[in-house]
C-alpha cells in the first residue's frame, strides 16, 4: 500500500536527461545536468527515507488502532493515510508552483527537485516525531 501513496512522488521528479546522467558524480556537479540529476538523486532518497519512517508508522499506528479496538473511519492509522495523501496533493502542487517561473528553462528540474527534498525531509521529521510519540 505505502507504494501506491508514495507513487506520485516520482513523476514529479523531473530528470529527464541521458543516459550518460549515470555517471554523474554528485559530491561536487559542475553543470546544470549534473545539478539536475543530483538533486533529483536527493529527492529519490528523501522520498526512500520518508516511505521507510512511513511503513512503521502505519503499522505501528494500525497495531494501536487493533489493540484499542477503534472503530473504522476512527482509526489513527486511517487518520494519518488520508492526512499524508493530502500532504502529497500539498508537496507536489507547491513544488511546481515554485518551478513554473523557470517553465523551458533548464534550472526548472533542479528548482523542483530540491523543493520536493525539503519538503519530503521536513515532513519525514513530522512522521518520526509521530512515531516517538506513539
Amino acid at each position: 500500500m505505502a507504494a501506491l501513496i508514495f507513487a506520485g512522488a516520482l513523476f514529479l521528479v523531473p530528470i529527464n536527461t541521458p543516459a550518460a546522467a549515470q555517471d554523474v558524480d554528485c559530491t561536487s556537479p559542475q553543470t546544470q545536468m549534473e545539478m539536475n540529476v543530483c538533486s533529483g538523486r536527493d529527492a529519490e532518497t528523501a522520498d526512500a527515507v520518508l516511505n521507510d519512517v512511513w511503513s512503521n508508522l502505519r503499522a505501528k499506528t494500525r497495531a494501536f488502532d487493533a489493540d484499542a479496538n477503534i472503530p473504522e473511519g476512527e482509526r489513527i492509522s486511517d487518520q494519518l493515510l488520508a492526512a499524508q495523501r493530502a500532504w502529497i496533493q500539498y508537496r507536489d502542487g507547491q513544488c511546481n508552483a515554485e518551478g513554473a517561473q523557470y517553465y523551458g528553462g533548464t534550472i526548472r528540474p533542479l528548482i523542483v527537485n530540491t523543493c520536493v527534498t525539503r519538503m519530503t525531509e521536513a515532513r519525514t521529521q513530522e512522521l518520526r516525531t509521530m512515531l516517538q510519540e506513539n
